[in-house]
């Protein structure tokens, strides 16, 4: 069953790409969006990467706290130019999807092939290979996985949930940016 909005984010512990602790119980008392994406190599993952990454300072600075999810073996995010630069953004491999299962993450190849046929595809395609994301190997990737975002409050809370409904579908950049500057006035 997916995980709703007002319920409290399931708690993970490992280490992140770079070889630090990471656990989300560490978060208490900050803002987090929570990503899962697909892989290294999926364009569209890619360029979200490179939005996100272009906005991090404006959203630290607003108090929210990045944590991406990949089930990229973590060797292969780290050969990976765009993914293992993105310090302080804590990444973490779960080449097990022990995590994706833990929230719920949808795994459709129905998805995946009527991901095609959404507004917006070839855009974000064309858009990708400009910026030479779709480049990016990884020979154990799994192309059916959708990816999914969460905005955590604070407590812990999950305050918005976007589980995509195709591979190039995420939570709106403006719905991150309100969540990130509302946290100047609650935190």
């Amino acid at each position: 069953m997916k995980l709703q909005e007002n319920s409290t984010a399931p708690a993970f512990e490992t280490q992140d790409i770079y070889g630090h602790s990471f656990n989300l119980s560490d978060y208490q008392g900050k803002r987090i969006l929570l990503s899962f994406f697909r892989n290294v190599a999926c364009p569209f993952c890619n360029l979200r990467v490179h939005q996100l990454k272009k906005l991090a300072p404006e959203l630290k600075e607003e108090g929210l706290e990045m944590v991406f999810v990949f089930e990229t073996p973590k060797k292969h995010i780290l050969m990976s130019s765009l993914h293992s630069t993105l310090q302080p953004i804590s990444i973490i491999s779960d080449s097990e999807k022990l995590f994706y299962k833990l929230y719920h993450i949808e795994t459709s190849m129905i998805k995946f092939i009527g991901s095609i046929f959404k507004s917006g595809f070839q855009a974000q395609m064309k858009m990708a290979k400009e910026l030479g994301l779709d480049k990016i190997e990884d020979e154990k990737k799994n192309s059916s996985i959708i990816p999914a975002d969460f905005l955590i409050d604070e407590k812990g809370v999950i305050q918005k949930v976007h589980y995509g409904n195709a591979v190039n579908d995420h939570m709106p950049i403006d719905t991150i940016r309100q969540f990130a500057s509302d946290s100047q006035i609650v935190g």
